[in-house]
């Protein structure tokens, strides 16, 4: 994932070389259009609701269905990615359980639970979180795979 930068104003204070999405009056792979489809479906939860909520209540509604159903175990307790993934939906935990994980978040294939990956799990890298949080939207497994 590299920044988005669409002002060139953006761009100078970043200190970013080139032109920016605005003035090539582009939407590079087509996050806006990205972030137009994720604010409907907030809008949605938000309008669609029997109960008044709040907006911020919607967020946190959508956020938590990014990653719903999915069981990470981590090889390393990384505090930052196990909160996100938590944010995110994801139920999060440092033992291997065959018949519930799904994925296996991991730097490289060294430990007992990295190998567990490799019998019907997913075995991705971090980033894989970090994008799916990024973007408000899990993730294909294979885009993020330690072994590419």
């Amino acid at each position: 994932m590299q920044k988005y930068y669409f002002f060139k104003s953006t761009c100078h204070l970043n200190n970013v070389t080139g032109q920016s999405h605005a003035e090539l009056r582009t939407d590079e792979s087509g996050y806006l259009e990205h972030i137009l489809r994720c604010l409907k479906r907030i809008h949605g939860i938000w309008t669609n609701n029997p109960i008044d909520i709040d907006v911020r209540q919607a967020l946190k509604i959508h956020r938590k269905r990014v990653l719903k159903g999915c069981v990470i175990v981590f090889n390393s307790h990384n505090t930052n990615l196990w909160k996100m993934a938590e944010d995110l939906g994801a139920t999060c935990s440092s033992r291997a359980d065959a018949s519930s994980v799904a994925h296996v978040v991991a730097i490289n294939a060294r430990t007992k639970n990295d190998l567990l990956a490799l019998k019907n799990k997913f075995l991705v890298c971090p980033e894989w979180i970090e994008a799916a949080s990024y973007l408000w939207e899990k993730q294909p497994e294979h885009k993020f795979s330690i072994f590419n």
